[in-house]
């Protein structure tokens, strides 16, 4: 029996840019290198993973109930070479082969490719919590708290976000040691506190605006255990084991608000120093610092360098609220910020 999966280029490309974050075109077991196709009552799931994530995305596509792999590269690039008006077309007869076709000047061409054996996949995991919806604001909080996160190999535990229900009131942290995010006000559908891989797939902007986001936590048979974390929205579904050990104590090393002196950026402000940052001269040395110095209610920024000396300029639009003060920060963290919204 022959079996017929048709969707416009335009439809494949939004599909495979997103599987492609996950997929490994040059993984030495072809079945790591694929595409599960899976319709049922004419949905269809295209599925990669890379063994220790599973991503789904789920379009309509009417026809029969099927499944079957099919290699990412070969079809990755006749959709790539499409118009976006344009169809592509896979053919699977039951054997172990595919057929791709595309149209290459006006004429369908139509091009045979093995396909893995479907006993090959990976178990799926065995996801039996329903995710509940979260609280608004969850979605940018966890793609800013993932750019925060370690990089280092070494650290593994910090290589993500910690979803922390320890505290009063639930928390979104990660660090890498030199700079924190946090944010709070959310509340968890869990109680176990969890850790989520960072992962280029969390941070595609294609993916944190389709539509409402859900999440999921499933627990093992061990107390506290969690074995997976799931993600879902209108199109995608993420499900990704959580990273293993004991979130640092973060609270320890956050500064109590006590007096002191605030700064308050408006619209202006955040302009001008988004502006002018990157362009201040930067020691020959050490970190590429900057100082930050409240005085007479207007906040100067000043840097150094062999070459230009000691530069000082006054921020326009900000104010200043206590007594003088003085603190040297790296200008990266800073503009991260700025780019999160932060103006205090």
């Amino acid at each position: 029996m022959s079996h017929l999966i048709e969707l416009t280029a335009n439809a494949w490309k939004q599909a495979l840019q997103g599987l492609g974050k996950v997929v490994n075109k040059h993984n030495q077991l072809p079945v790591l290198s694929a595409i599960r196709f899976n319709r049922e009552h004419g949905q269809l799931h295209l599925q990669v993973t890379d063994l220790d994530r599973f991503i789904t995305h789920h379009v309509r596509c009417p026809g029969d109930d099927v499944q079957f792999l099919v290699p990412f590269e070969p079809l990755h690039k006749a959709v790539r070479d499409a118009g976006k008006n344009e169809s592509v077309r896979l053919v699977w007869e039951g054997g172990d082969e595919v057929f791709i076709e595309s149209s290459v000047a006006g004429q369908m061409v139509r091009q045979c490719h093995e396909v893995p054996y479907m006993d090959d996949w990976p178990s799926i995991p065995d996801i039996t919590v329903e995710p509940a919806p979260v609280t608004d604001g969850f979605k940018s909080a966890l793609q800013q708290a993932l750019d925060c996160s370690s990089r280092d190999e070494s650290r593994h535990v910090l290589r993500g976000a910690c979803l922390d229900t320890t505290s009063k009131g639930d928390y979104i942290v990660a660090t890498d040691g030199h700079h924190l995010f946090s944010a709070n006000s959310f509340r968890f559908p869990h109680r176990q506190p969890v850790i989520i891989p960072a992962h280029k797939f969390l941070t595609w902007k294609a993916f944190a605006e389709d539509g409402d986001w859900d999440l999921g936590v499933q627990t093992g048979k061990e107390v506290n255990e969690v074995t997976h974390v799931v993600l879902q929205s209108e199109h995608w579904t993420y499900v990704t084991r959580p990273l293993e050990g004991t979130y640092p104590n973060w609270q320890q090393v956050v500064p109590r608000q006590s007096g002191g002196t605030t700064i308050t950026l408006n619209e202006e402000a955040v302009t001008w120093l988004q502006t002018n940052l990157p362009k201040l001269p930067v020691a020959d040395h050490g970190p590429p610092s900057v100082e930050l110095a409240g005085k007479d209610g207007c906040l100067c920024v000043s840097a150094n360098s062999r070459e230009s000396g000691r530069l000082e300029l006054t921020v326009p639009g900000a104010t200043v609220a206590g007594p003088d003060s003085t603190v040297a920060l790296d200008r990266n963290f800073v503009l991260k910020a700025l780019k999160f919204g932060f103006a205090t």
